[in-house]
């Protein structure tokens, strides 16, 4: 552990001493401590701390040499803890103190750039009885992308069975135990048990599509799929393995003689040359992985560019350039009623950069209509009707305020967001790292019992305070909170995949 690392480790100490984490821990010890001094750094761990209390310290804090699962379960030190100079002062019935004197164990390389050792204020947490429970997960990086195509060394690529991806690891046949770890099991270092084969070790996984982290775990020891040649940084000095599990198929038959063909389109920045297709039975095929949404497309063949001839769906930009369209995901529509004399309704919003000429919406008997996919996720939008700009009449929710007023349309909400009371209250807002912070645009609607709004939250960690007739609060009703730069506190809500909080 560096000294970056060191002194991160004694900001949160700090911080569980300051005196509103005080307030916060009235009723209950801290159950990390961490002390540091030139000569050692000593850490006293509750014994109380589930696993995925543990892994999350443990990486949280950089601690992955400690090998903490293994203290706990255990109750004693890792041979690996002890290599890197880590000795095991006291265990009783109530905790583990550990201790490492900074010349001990072997020199580690300092940080290319120093700053990057300290984790950003949002991605901190106290660690108190007020410590999120039953949110494995949660503590975890959630990997997403728009795109990503794999890219293994021949003959390499990992095997997809009907419903399983097979991972491979050759050699290591002397090993004593193998394991695969990674975002779909958060991270787990007690499964993903791979058995051995004839040529290493395998397992078969069911994962749904979308962008996977993985390492193997071999006797202890992580390492990246040799094999695998994408790759990202992982915050520890080192790299995850990447896998995408695809859902897309572009095909592009028109030129079977055409010497290369590729594939450009606005989730890709309309990049000549990122998305080669491959030919295939005499036609030109490349499958990917793409996340829900709406997309424009073209193939570019020998120079040339080409819409989809097996797609009838195209439309033209703000440029007067036609694209094919595609969409993956549930379809939704928008509706506008009235105006039935327009001669033109627009639909434009920030899932489009505003296009004003895009996305023209079809005429209905009562108002003006158009189906359009988008993930999940909050988007802010108007009409544009014969050239004026319009904010949809029937929007249950808006953001901003005079003329900077939107729509505000919550895809696939997770989360009802609320703060009960405040009868007499004009307007509360909620504002948060899921919206940069924004003082105005997140609107409340009023009930019998007081204010919410349904929302969709991204997996991980979130900060908020509701803004009450221009009065900041944390949550009432949430225990959970941090400290923030103004001494004031944020609350903090944290969403595992896949989770529904809505309130009835």
């Amino acid at each position: 552990m560096n000294k970056y690392k060191q002194a991160l480790c004694i900001f949160a100490l700090m911080l569980l001493l300051s005196p509103a984490a005080l307030l916060a821990q009235s009723k209950s010890k801290a159950r990390v401590v961490y002390t540091y001094s030139i000569e050692q750094t000593t850490i006293r761990l509750d014994r109380s701390l589930n696993a995925h209390e543990i892994d999350s310290i443990s990486r949280q804090f950089a601690l992955d040499e400690l090998q903490l699962p293994h203290l706990f379960e255990q109750g004693k030190l890792h041979p690996l803890a002890m290599v890197q100079g880590w000795q095991l002062i006291k265990a009783d019935k109530n905790y583990f103190e550990v201790r490492k004197m900074q010349d001990a164990g072997k020199a580690i390389a300092e940080e290319p750039n120093q700053q990057q050792a300290f984790v950003p204020w949002e991605n901190r947490l106290l660690l108190t009885d007020h410590f999120v429970k039953n949110n494995f997960n949660a503590y975890h990086y959630f990997p997403t992308a728009t795109y990503g195509i794999n890219q293994f060394k021949p003959q390499e690529d990992p095997i997809l069975l009907a419903d399983k991806v097979r991972f491979t690891l050759k050699g290591y046949r002397q090993a004593r135990e193998v394991l695969i770890s990674g975002s779909f099991n958060g991270w787990s270092t007690g499964s993903g048990q791979m058995q051995p084969t004839a040529d290493g070790w395998a397992i078969e996984l069911p994962l749904q599509p979308g962008k996977h982290l993985y390492k193997f775990i071999v006797d202890g020891q992580w390492i990246n799929d040799p094999h695998n040649l994408q790759k990202e940084k992982d915050g520890y000095r080192g790299f995850n393995s990447v896998y995408f599990v695809y859902n897309k198929k572009f095909v592009f038959d028109a030129l079977p003689q055409a010497k290369k063909v590729h594939l450009t389109a606005n989730f890709n920045q309309w990049n000549p040359k990122s998305l080669p297709l491959k030919k295939e039975d005499g036609k030109w095929v490349l499958a990917l992985y793409l996340a829900e949404g709406t997309y424009a497309y073209k193939f570019k063949a020998d120079n040339k560019w080409y819409l989809d001839p097996d797609n009838p769906v195209s439309l033209f930009d703000e440029d007067g350039i036609e694209n094919s369209y595609t969409s993956v995901g549930d379809t939704l529509f928008f509706e506008l009623s009235g105006y039935t004399n327009a001669k033109q309704v627009v639909l434009t919003g920030n899932f489009n950069q505003w296009n004003e000429r895009e996305l023209k919406m079809h005429k209905t008997a009562t108002g003006w209509r158009l189906p359009y996919v988008l993930a999940a996720g909050a988007y802010e939008y108007k009409y544009i009707v014969d050239g004026q700009w319009l904010v949809d009449p029937a929007a249950k929710y808006t953001t901003g305020s005079g003329d900077y007023t939107n729509g505000l349309r919550i895809v696939k909400p997770n989360i009802r967001i609320r703060l009960d009371g405040y009868a007499k209250a004009e307007e509360v807002i909620v504002s948060g790292s899921f919206n940069f912070w924004d003082e105005y645009s997140l609107k409340l609607q009023r009930d019998e019992a007081g204010w919410y709004i349904d929302y969709y939250l991204a997996p991980g960690k979130h900060t908020y305070k509701f803004k009450v007739d221009g009065q900041w609060i944390r949550d009432p009703q949430n225990l959970l909170w941090e400290e923030n730069e103004f001494g004031t506190g944020n609350s903090v809500i944290w969403m595992q995949p896949n989770e529904k909080v809505l309130a009835p």
